[in-house]
């Protein structure tokens, strides 16, 4: 069976996008288990029990980021990690919005965390085959 040599040229940098947006969310999965108490700081004031709500954080990204890999649940969790980052918007606006209780991040930087969210949600997208439109054959097929 031979493949198309497009095909084959649109998987690698798929991949290459899979495990980098993967490696990413399981590092902050990570975090949010380690330093608990300052993810749950973050946690804006409307929301009940921060620390409860940073754990399912967690572990909801350690699962989609691993998900990424499964060709079965990839576009799952891509979608998946679209709507957790959309989830977590509102802790982010809250540090760019009071950026003086976090004087190591500077303002600037809590800033570019916010509008980061837009480009990161189409990374998701992408990497988890849901954009571009890839096929659902293609989406599967592929191990990593």
């Amino acid at each position: 069976m031979t493949r198309d040599k497009s095909v084959i040229e649109e998987r690698l940098p798929r991949k290459i996008a899979r495990i980098l947006l993967s490696l990413g969310f399981l590092v902050a999965g990570v975090g949010h288990f380690r330093a608990t108490a300052a993810f749950a700081a973050i946690v804006p004031s409307f929301l009940p029990d921060p620390r409860l709500l940073v754990y399912i954080s967690g572990a909801a990204v350690l699962l989609l980021a691993l998900l990424l890999f499964v060709p079965r649940y990839r576009q799952v969790a891509g979608l998946g990690l679209i709507l957790l980052m959309v989830a977590v918007w509102p802790a982010n606006w809250n540090m760019a919005l009071h950026a003086e209780l976090y004087p190591r991040a500077g303002s600037l930087l809590l800033w570019i965390r916010v509008v980061l969210q837009i480009p990161m949600a189409f990374w998701a997208a992408y990497a988890g085959g849901l954009w571009p439109f890839a096929s659902r054959a293609t989406a599967r097929s592929e191990i990593l």
